[in-house]
Order: C-alpha cells, then structure tokens, then sequence
C-alpha cells in the first residue's frame, strides 16, 4: 500500500471494516483526501462515495462485498430501500455470485426510476420495509417474491430454499403473498412455481443449484440430509446430501463447494484441510453401508452434458416430467 493515506484515516477505515461495513467519509475534508488516495490506488470506491482498504477488500467474497457496500451506502443515504438481490444479501439469503455487481433501490410508482452503472432502480406500489443491520430493506417476502420471478430457476430455487430454511416459514405463506400481488407483476406465476418446489432442508445455495439440474432434466428428486448412523459410534450419526433409494442399491450424494470449508456455520471452527481430510473419513465410513458415493461440483452442475453423464453413470432414474419454470 502507498503512503498517501494518513494512519488516522486508515485506522478508522480498519474499525468500518471490523463493523462489517465499508467506509463513508465525515467531512468535505476526507472525502478530498479520499479522492486522491483513490487516484494513488491507495483505497477503492466499491460504490460513489464509499470507500474501503484494497487488502481488505479483496478478502471478502462477492456476498460480504455486497453487504458491506449496502451498508454503507444506507448510512449515507439513510431514505434509500434497498431491494432484490441487495436486500436479498442483507436477509442472509443464498445468492448466486454471478447476480451480484450493480445496487438494487425500491422506488415508488410515482418517482421516476433511471438506472445508471452502479444503481438498478425498481418501481413498486406500497413499498413494505424492514429493518436489518440499521438498512431500510424490501420485506423478506417482498425480496423472495421479487428474485425468484425475476432470475433463472437454479438462482431463483437457491434463493427459495434459503427463505425457507431461515424464516421457518411454510411453502404456503409465501405463495399466498405471491397470488396477492397485482397481475403486472411480470412472470408472478415463475415466483410461485418455484416456492413449490423449495425445500429447506437444502443446506447450500450449491446443493439448491444441484437439485435444479435435476428437476430441469427430469431426474428422480433424492431425499435431501438423510442421516445415517455413524458405523464406528452409534451415538454419532452422518447427513448425506442427497440419497436415491433404487433397487439396483442405494446411491449417496455429496456436493462439493467452497462454501461447506470455509462458511463458519459449517466448518464448526475448522481449517479447510481438516474439513477436507474429515469429509473423505465420512465417505469411507458412509459407504460402508454399501452405497454408491456420486460427488458433484460447481462445475459439474452448471454444465448440462457433465451433469447427464455423472446422473446416468449411477443409474438415477430418468424421464420425470419437468415443471415449466425449470424450462423458462
């Protein structure tokens, strides 16, 4: 890092970011000297008028940036309500990182909407809010509503099953709010088909994404988090993503993802290597029951012809009928 930017300034940007929030200048003063170390490369603007240390920064993934400049943003413009997959972000939903880059802003019917590159802007009647992190957002069933008939069906499912899995909410308490929203909403009817197919057990926006390549290529839907009893420790037992159980045998899959090593929630405080070395211990154990382990990836998901061949290698029963939002 340069040497422009003074250690009084750098320091209080370090607290914003410990805050879980980027930096938003006090005074005329330091968005000057702010200016300038942005032009020495000293710190980035991650939107106008906000600012953050660059090293910092690039530690954060696509969804802590996006809560990060959300935040700041509100505290700069505390009248804005955010929406879509920025409020989406701020109810701790699960968002496809490829959905993330401009702000999204509720504004009302009666205001004229412009986007520009940093901000989407979206008309509603009667904007209904909450409150999180001290940012005026969309409700959360406003948000659901909003994302899952706006975005492909894997993002949008992800998203469904996310809703559900943290309110504890029923399929039909969304839906009920989706039927009663006015008919210009455009593409109602993708939000509600969608919710129907939610599940919160999913436990990763991956293994949503997943389970949506399998509905849109008519594959049988597996049981989601079956436990097994561990075999060394009947006290212990072991959840398997998803679980087929065929007569040809039982078939067990795992999705991989960078989240289930380095999301806190789920590595219980341990380092990526441990979770790593700890997961093939739990594979070996699980297929001692004599299941067939199928493991899929990003990758393996989000290409159809991979993710054909991986399904029909262990035999998962094909031709179910496919529900029209997977095809939208």
């Amino acid at each position: 890092m340069g040497t422009g930017i003074q250690d009084d300034l750098k320091a209080r940007m370090k607290s914003a970011h410990e805050n879980g929030t980027c930096f938003v200048p006090q005074s005329d003063s330091e968005a000057h000297r702010l200016r300038r170390a942005l032009l020495r490369k000293d710190v980035i603007s991650p939107a106008p008028q906000v600012y953050a240390l660059p090293d910092l920064w690039h530690q954060l993934d696509p969804l802590q940036r996006e809560r990060f400049r959300t935040k700041a943003l509100a505290r700069l413009h505390p009248t804005w309500t955010f929406a879509d997959v920025s409020a989406a972000a701020l109810h701790g939903l699960s968002i496809s990182y490829g959905l993330l880059g401009r702000v999204h802003l509720a504004c009302e019917r009666n205001r004229r909407a412009r986007n520009t590159k940093d901000y989407i802007r979206h008309t509603m009647s009667g904007i209904e809010t909450a409150i999180i992190d001290g940012v005026r957002v969309t409700t959360l069933e406003r948000t659901v509503f909003d994302c899952t008939r706006r975005y492909a069906f894997p993002d949008a499912l992800a998203i469904a099953d996310s809703a559900l899995r943290l309110s504890g909410a029923h399929h039909e308490t969304f839906m009920s709010f989706f039927s009663a929203q006015h008919a210009r909403n455009s593409n109602r009817w993708r939000a509600i088909e969608t919710m129907a197919l939610a599940d919160a057990r999913a436990e990763s926006g991956g293994e949503s994404i997943a389970r949506a390549a399998m509905i849109r290529h008519g594959y049988m839907i597996p049981q989601l988090q079956k436990t097994v009893p561990n075999p060394l420790d009947c006290r212990a037992e072991y959840r398997i993503d998803f679980f087929w159980n065929l007569e040809s045998g039982c078939v067990a899959g795992e999705m991989d993802g960078r989240e289930k090593y380095y999301n806190p929630k789920m590595t219980s405080g341990r380092n990526a290597v441990t979770v790593m070395a700890d997961e093939r211990v739990r594979e070996s154990l699980v297929s001692s029951y004599g299941y067939r382990m199928v493991r899929f990836s990003y990758r393996d998901i989000r290409n159809p012809q991979a993710f054909c061949r991986l399904m029909d290698l262990f035999d998962i029963p094909k031709g179910y009928s496919v529900p029209r939002v997977a095809l939208a």
